[in-house]
């Protein structure tokens, strides 16, 4: 199923948070995983996860919005970044590119599309591991 839907020109995620039961952030060093209990406590790789921050983490990727869409033709160079969200059985995922000159980053969802979304969007969706952390 395309998880990925266009509404006004922008594209956004459709999944809600509330339906979100797992993200695996890929870091360089130090990626994890979240994962939502059935008591609806998220987890860090097993341990107990700050609830604020996870909680903030999965409404922003629930509400990713598209700056612009640079040529579908274009070269994607991936950073070694990515985002992996697991919501009503299915994966909804990012992998982050380069920056671009506007103060956006270019990113490739999982259907292949290509389109730029806020450096600062970037920043609160692949937040550091001891963020995550209780």
């Amino acid at each position: 199923s395309q998880i990925v839907t266009a509404i006004n020109g922008l594209t956004s995620p459709s999944f809600t948070a509330e339906a979100a039961t797992q993200v695996a952030v890929n870091l360089p060093r130090n990626g994890y995983t979240l994962t939502k209990g059935a008591d609806g406590q998220w987890t860090l790789d097993g341990k107990p996860a700050d609830q604020t921050e996870a909680g903030g983490l999965v409404r922003t990727l629930s509400a990713v919005r598209v700056l612009d869409f640079p040529s579908q033709t274009a070269t994607f160079t991936p950073s070694g970044i990515s985002v992996e969200v697991t919501a009503a059985s299915s994966t909804y995922a990012l992998t982050f590119g380069p920056p671009t000159r506007e103060g956006g980053v270019i990113v490739k969802n999982h259907d292949g599309y290509v389109y730029t979304i806020s450096k600062d969007v970037k920043e609160h969706i692949t937040p550091a591991r001891r963020a995550m952390l209780r």
